[in-house]
């Protein structure tokens, strides 16, 4: 992962954080986060294989809502995956850190300075 949102960072997201999602199965992360996560997976990879078991888990944790809300979310943020995996995406790093950003008032992207991460 080469670009943080800036906007997780600022509300203190840390860099042992994202590597506990990377390795969320022995993580201990929260059953609300860990289904989300797995929710997140399927959709993205393999949408036939959300089974019933678990559509249950989701409703269990979130409101019919907060599933749009979240299947949205993750679309959304999955507009890069056909670049990632044609490897034409851009690095967006400078000596191997990543470069944050963040939206402004408008919705357009804000490239964050270093200083400002």
């Amino acid at each position: 992962m080469s670009i943080r949102l800036a906007v997780a960072r600022h509300s203190g997201l840390s860099e042992d954080e994202v590597a506990t999602v990377q390795r969320r199965g022995e993580s201990g992360l929260d059953a609300r986060t860990d289904v989300a996560l797995r929710l997140a997976d399927r959709f993205l990879s393999r949408p036939a294989d959300i089974d019933d078991e678990l559509r249950a888990e989701v409703f269990g944790h979130f409101t019919p809502a907060e599933v749009v809300e979240l299947l949205c979310d993750i679309a959304k943020w999955s507009t890069q995956k056909a670049h990632v995996t044609l490897r034409v995406d851009d690095d967006l790093s400078r000596d191997g850190e990543p470069i944050f950003f963040d939206f402004d008032d408008d919705g357009e992207v804000a490239w964050m300075a270093p200083e400002l991460r």
